[in-house]
């Protein structure tokens, strides 16, 4: 009984992660899934275990103690103070996150991580079709950018796909590691179904840089294990078959929405983003070494321009709001990362977290994602791959 409620908190924590958009406001956002955890500890205190600090996750704790340090030169301290608050939160849930995790099987893990996604995606599929059924279908926004219903967001003449989420390009960041998971592990039906929901799920959110992400991930895994395209196709056939007859006798024509969307980024300034990029590139020019303080730059933007942005890429806003010092740190962090998934042999012991890694380098070149929940789940999840003592669990499945 113990085991069973504890791995329904584990599928809690894989599904209340993905509804930021249900937190509450106290400064900083204090979403479902804290909750959970704090809630869980609260009463399960004697299970909490804080296992040993690994290099990457030392590098970790040195950047973001760094970054949260920039705020004693921001122009907008309280912006600073704000996020410094919430990596407070985010590393301490890590911390309890990771402490879950890893009284788990890898068996029981992804047991959990190939459930959670049919739900996530499920869901967020219906969400989309009811969001389009409430708007009679219509599938432009009608010269207005923001029009909002349930699980769709009609951006210009996009029906993008946010289901649980309320960002679509977010939505494939969040959708990464299940989509990983699935494509990795296609010996079983409900995986193959599993796969074939994570990518029309992913396509119908039309972010160009997940979309990348997804192809990359397809692309380094028929490289890594020699998976024959004939697999995959027969995998995808079924949605690729489903897409061209609601292309042929509806006006959802999703193959000519992909190409237009793909093919517009010259037109569009990749959706404004160039223009914030090179805001982001003066204010680090400006500020070299240390930059203009965390959390600043939306501050900047808006004193500038007086438009509230955010930089919609993580290396631009880490170089712009910490200068050298912060960028180089987060470099490393990334590399340490990297390297363990060399050294622990991820790539053969579990294909999905080693895929999952470079989707969320891509994503985070056209997000703001620091800090980002995912980010913190997955290295929670890769916790018990990399240390060997941890691989036989404390509870079994």
């Amino acid at each position: 009984m113990k085991q069973d409620r504890k791995y329904l908190v584990l599928m809690g924590l894989f599904i209340l992660i993905h509804l930021g958009k249900y937190s509450i406001d106290v400064g900083f956002s204090l979403q479902p899934y804290m909750l959970l955890l704090f809630g869980y500890y609260l009463f399960h205190l004697r299970e909490v275990v804080f296992e040993k600090t690994t290099e990457h996750e030392a590098a970790m704790y040195l950047f973001y103690l760094y970054y949260a340090f920039t705020g004693v030169f921001s122009l907008f301290p309280a912006s600073s103070l704000r996020i410094i608050l919430g990596f407070i939160l985010v590393i301490c849930c890590y911390l309890l996150m990771k402490s879950l995790i890893v009284s788990f099987s890898t068996k029981v893990i992804e047991k959990a991580v190939a459930n959670a996604g049919l739900l996530f995606n499920g869901m967020s599929l219906l969400l989309y079709f009811y969001g389009l059924k409430q708007l009679g279908f219509q599938l432009s926004s009608g010269g207005d950018e923001d029009v909002r219903m349930h699980g769709v967001l009609l951006d210009r003449d996009y029906p993008r796909l946010i289901g649980l989420l309320d960002d679509p390009n977010f939505y494939i960041l969040h959708n990464t590691l299940f989509f990983a998971y699935y494509l990795t592990n296609l010996q079983t039906r409900k995986n193959r179904y599993g796969l074939l929901l994570a990518a029309v799920c992913n396509v119908l959110t039309f972010s160009r840089g997940g979309l990348a992400a997804m192809l990359l991930i397809v692309v380094m895994y028929i490289f890594i294990k020699r998976v024959k395209i004939w697999t995959l196709l027969k995998t995808f056939s079924i949605s690729i078959a489903a897409g061209f007859i609601i292309s042929r006798f509806t006006n959802f024509n999703i193959f000519g929405m992909i190409t237009d969307r793909m093919t517009g980024i010259g037109n569009d300034g990749g959706s404004g983003r160039f223009e914030i990029w090179d805001k982001a590139l003066q204010y680090f020019l400006g500020s070299p070494l240390v930059g203009i303080g965390v959390f600043n730059f939306s501050d900047y933007y808006l004193r500038d321009t007086g438009k509230l942005k955010y930089a919609h890429n993580t290396f631009l806003e880490v170089l712009a709001e910490s200068g050298v010092i912060g960028i180089s740190l987060f470099l490393i962090m990334l590399a340490f990362i990297f390297a363990k998934l060399q050294t622990g042999k991820i790539y053969r012991n579990a294909p999905y977290l080693y895929l999952a890694y470079f989707g969320i380098l891509i994503q985070i070149f056209f997000l703001s994602s620091i800090p980002n929940e995912m980010f913190f789940l997955f290295l929670a999840v890769l916790y018990p791959y990399i240390i060997k003592e941890n691989l036989t669990s404390r509870i079994r499945p």
